[in-house]
């Protein structure tokens, strides 16, 4: 069923009068757990009167510590309510990880899980200025307010005050190793949201922000967000759909299951499925295929992946099962928008890494000028129309990222590409060597700091190797010292510094890493050492030297260009 709304409001007006519309109708859906719109809409304007009374103010930043669920929405919704800015936490980082985290975002209230309790208890003797502690689930956690307690809470009308140019910011790793946060306008993202909610519906739209169907109400929207909301794809997505009176079902599970996701399709009868690359879309395939009598997915209209490689043989493979849906592989990040998208259907299954690219999306050479789409040159990714405003509290790195050519603002992306004949892009890598795995940023010499704190470690080297789940996974190059080391001594104390994700995979012992006489790293040659390494059968080890037996091969631009992996 589709109505229509207004188009000029911020994100929490807009949701509010769509609980107005169809209150009974079904907003969350968590398992067995169903959120109708008028209890999303009572339940976030309880959580909003906490916050003001815990004295946040307009614009104070509030953590979103949790996992996805009815929670995770609920705590975005009611701090946009109250004119404040909910903050992506990524649920994988340790303590040091969230202390810069939360410092640098300024962060006045912590909504979080039971789950994180051990780290909790950690942040609150490091972070004295934090106004409010919320807790979901069962609390005897000293001061921390209990969530249901929270969401019951009460306070006069009239008393938030919010404007349509209030913040909305996405912290994203991104490729300089610290997490920056991107700080949009909400006149500027609720019509590109609309577009993304164009193409989650069914596959199609310009992507162009241009808000053609920032009108358009469709409460039959069914989408299921496989992906963590704590990411920008997640969470963008989720937005788009709800401003569009649409219902968002998530899973249950702390990790991903493509059995349950399978079930909950076919029992909520969804019609998009929101999900990042193969390390979803592959167990996806694995799920379906091994279904003796089959999950039904018929009701799916499209799938759509961001933030990660989709490869041609899954998609086909998935295509399979359900040939009349489409699946639409989004090329963008938190600070662009509509830079790109490949869209497949069962007649025409388009290759890993094309993509049809936006009228905002250009190539620019090293000095800054725009390539034109008949030249084979490999450029670097820039795209203009809106755009994000900047980093928060990172002048630098904004003046570095978004910059003017022409007279046109564009933001720089990092991605390496090149134009084909048809004029469509063919995505070739990041020049900072960022290691992209299952969509998680991460930057590799962060990893290689942490290994060489190692009392048994005299130098390292990080970088990506291809996997075929996830992309790529971390692997170090490693040169030993004095004191006894083996691999599995290097992954746990890398664990105990940093997120599970940036723990390598694998760890080769290597007598020297060779670095240039200006002290740099020879990326070049270290991936030609990886793929020696990676030809071996035998256990990595300090005496496990190998002898040159391939290369590695995966996505990333020339070797020989003079910002490729060489100058890092």
């Amino acid at each position: 069923m589709k109505e229509v709304t207004g188009t000029t409001d911020g994100i929490a007006e807009i949701l509010e009068r769509l609980s107005t519309l169809k209150p009974d109708k079904p907003v969350i859906i968590a398992g067995d757990h169903v959120t109708t719109w008028s209890s999303f809409n009572e339940r976030a304007e309880g959580l909003a009167h906490c916050f003001l009374a815990a004295g946040l103010d307009h614009q104070s930043k509030v953590a979103v510590y949790l996992r996805n669920g009815p929670h995770y929405l609920e705590t975005v919704f009611a701090a946009f309510k109250a004119g404040m800015i909910p903050v992506n936490v990524n649920y994988r980082y340790g303590v040091a990880e969230l202390v810069y985290l939360f410092e640098n975002a300024d962060i006045e209230a912590v909504v979080y899980d039971s789950s994180f309790d051990a780290c909790v208890v950690e942040l609150r003797e490091q972070l004295a200025g934090i106004r409010l502690w919320c807790r979901v689930g069962m609390t005897d956690e000293g001061d921390a307010i209990p969530y249901e307690e929270a969401v019951r809470c009460h306070g006069p009308e009239g008393a938030f005050g919010r404007d349509v140019d209030d913040l909305v910011i996405i912290y994203t790793g991104g490729t300089t190793g610290l997490p920056k946060g991107v700080m949009w306008r909400q006149t500027d993202i609720v019509p590109l949201l609309a577009d993304k909610r164009e193409v989650a519906a069914g596959g199609v739209g310009a992507e162009s922000g241009d808000g053609r169907s920032t009108e358009i109400v469709d409460f039959d929207h069914i989408c299921l967000v496989a992906c963590p909301l704590m990411h920008g794809t997640g969470l963008f997505m989720a937005l788009a759909v709800l401003l569009g009176g649409g219902t968002i079902v998530t899973l249950t599970g702390s990790t991903f299951e493509a059995d349950e996701l399978c079930h909950a399709v076919a029992t909520n009868q969804v019609t998009s499925v929101i999900l990042v690359g193969d390390a979803f879309a592959r167990p996806l395939l694995r799920s379906l295929d091994a279904a003796p009598d089959g999950y039904d997915i018929s009701s799916i209209r499209s799938i759509v992946s961001s933030g990660a490689m989709w490869s041609h043989e899954v998609k086909a493979g998935l295509l399979e099962h359900n040939r009349a849906m489409t699946l639409v592989d989004s090329f963008g990040a938190s600070e662009i928008s509509g830079l790109g998208r490949s869209v497949s259907t069962a007649e025409t299954i388009k290759g890993t890494g094309f993509f049809e690219i936006s009228e905002y999306a250009h190539l620019v050479d090293e000095g800054g000028l725009l390539i034109e789409p008949d030249s084979t040159k490999p450029g670097l990714v820039v795209v203009g129309g809106p755009l994000p405003i900047g980093y928060y509290k990172e002048p630098e790195k904004t003046a570095a990222t978004f910059l003017v050519i022409g007279g046109t603002r564009y933001a720089r992306t990092g991605d390496w590409a090149r134009y084909t004949d048809d004029g469509s892009l063919v995505f070739l890598g990041r020049g900072s060597g960022c290691i992209n795995s299952a969509g998680e940023k991460i930057f590799p010499e962060e990893v290689e700091e942490t290994i060489k704190r190692h009392q048994g470690v005299t130098d390292a080297a990080v970088l990506g190797v291809p996997d075929e789940q996830f992309g790529q996974k971390v692997a170090a190059l490693v040169q030993a010292g004095h004191a006894e080391v083996s691999e599995a001594l290097i992954r746990d104390h890398v664990r105990k510094h940093l997120a599970g994700f940036k723990v390598p995979r694998r760890v080769w012992f290597v007598p020297s890493l060779e670095r240039t006489p200006s002290g740099k790293l020879d990326y070049i040659r270290l991936r030609a050492k990886v793929g020696t390494l990676q030809g071996e059968d035998t256990p990595a080890s300090p005496s496990n030297r190998g002898s040159a037996k391939g290369r590695f091969r995966g996505p990333s631009i020339p070797e020989d260009h003079p910002d490729g992996p060489a100058a890092t």
